[in-house]
């Protein structure tokens, strides 16, 4: 995916999800980094502190 396209992407997520667009953004970063594997990982980490466990 080029530069455009993940800007693209970036500000549509904070358009679209405004307050929550941080959190999206950090899924999406995950996505990106380390496919679906990440964004298990970093829902793991929010939800563990509320003492959730997927």
């Amino acid at each position: 995916m080029s530069a455009k396209s993940s800007e693209a992407i970036v500000e549509l997520i904070r358009r679209e999800f405004s307050e929550d667009s941080e959190l999206v953004l950090s899924l999406y970063k995950a996505y990106r980094e380390r496919g679906v594997k990440g964004v298990r990982e970093e829902l793991n980490t929010m939800l563990s502190k509320y003492g959730i466990k997927l």
